[in-house]
């Protein structure tokens, strides 16, 4: 990517497409099924941050920040954050964009695999609250926690009802790593 300012624009996704593309991210990066508490965790987090995925800006899923020299092209968008004494206040964030689903879930799970990894064995079994300390706990949010975890924990139980167990995958997504072909002649 450039790291240019890009056009904030609505990339909405619904739910059970979030989950398959997810299943698929996991299965590529972990080489393992997941377990379906896992995904509907990391499917009710994004939820969570983009209500309920209708409020997603160019494919950033987790809506990640964007840090000048990060390499990722970013939007702007105006939004709330709380102080340590739990004031909220408004700004205009800079925040990663991504051109489709498929880079949007590969930088979702990256990040939620790396610089947030402490909270990886909470998604791995599906502890919920747990997630959200330990994502408290590194400031990946600034809310007040215990609305966050209830907000979490309430797409979780609607996801349970709503999401099959095994939606099929979004036309979009693609393998996150293609070998490059070889020519053996």
């Amino acid at each position: 990517m450039s790291e240019q300012q890009v056009p904030r624009v609505a990339t909405p996704v619904a739910p059970a497409d979030l989950y398959a593309s997810l299943r698929g991210a996991w299965q590529a990066l972990c080489g393992e099924e997941p377990q379906r508490c896992s995904l509907l965790l990391l499917v009710a987090h994004v939820c969570f941050e983009t209500a309920g995925c209708h409020a997603l800006w160019n494919n950033n899923l987790g809506n990640a920040k964007h840090v000048q020299g990060d390499g990722r092209d970013f939007y702007v968008l105006h939004c709330n954050e709380y102080r340590p004494d739990g004031t909220e206040y408004w700004m205009d964030a800079t925040f990663r964009a991504f051109a489709g689903l498929t880079e949007g879930v590969a930088d979702y799970m990256a990040l939620m695999r790396g610089p947030f990894g402490y909270a990886w064995p909470f998604v791995e079994s599906g502890d919920a609250a747990g997630f959200v300390h330990a994502l408290r706990a590194r400031g990946y949010f600034t809310a007040p926690e215990d609305q966050y975890a209830a907000g979490v924990a309430r797409w979780v139980k609607q996801l349970e009802l709503v999401i099959p167990p095994d939606p099929e995958p979004v036309a979009d997504m693609k393998p996150l790593f293609v070998p490059p072909e070889v020519d053996n002649t």
